[in-house]
């Protein structure tokens, strides 16, 4: 297995998340796929419940989810709307301060300039609609 290094690292809510390259090789565009436990631990959540949330979304959206291995180990990774998805949520539900989307889109906005398409609209555009239909297809949000 190779080992993937992160693109970008950002601080959110007082924790380092990180971005990777996508892991899906396809050449379509696509956002920086951020590390699924950073962000859950930058929210704040216990151990038992991110074990909880990661084993739902990966059984209920494993086309989202894939593990790499990074030189800290083993990480399960994510798109864009996932972390979107996931921080709306928990802002909502009064989990996370409204701070985190503001501190999550600046990290996503320098992690994708690591990525040569996410600097033309169309590639943004691109991104976004390869994620759109796959999050449609699983009854709304991803």
């Amino acid at each position: 297995m190779t080992i993937t290094a992160p693109i970008h690292t950002a601080t959110i809510n007082g924790h380092a998340v990180r971005f990777f390259w996508p892991p899906i090789n396809d050449g379509r565009p696509d956002f920086p796929w951020h590390a699924v436990n950073d962000l859950m631990t930058a929210i704040g959540l216990p151990p038992g419940m991110i074990e909880h949330f990661l084993r739902g979304a990966k059984q209920d959206h494993a086309e989202m989810h894939r593990t790499i291995a990074t030189p800290d180990g083993l990480v399960t990774v994510a798109p864009h709307p996932v972390a979107q998805g996931f921080l709306g949520a928990m802002v909502h539900v009064g989990r996370a301060p409204k701070t985190v989307e503001l501190e999550y889109t600046k990290a996503i906005t320098e992690a994708g300039e690591c990525l040569p398409y996410s600097q033309t609209i169309d590639g943004v555009i691109a991104a976004y609609h390869r994620w759109n239909s796959a999050a449609d297809s699983a009854g709304g949000a991803a």
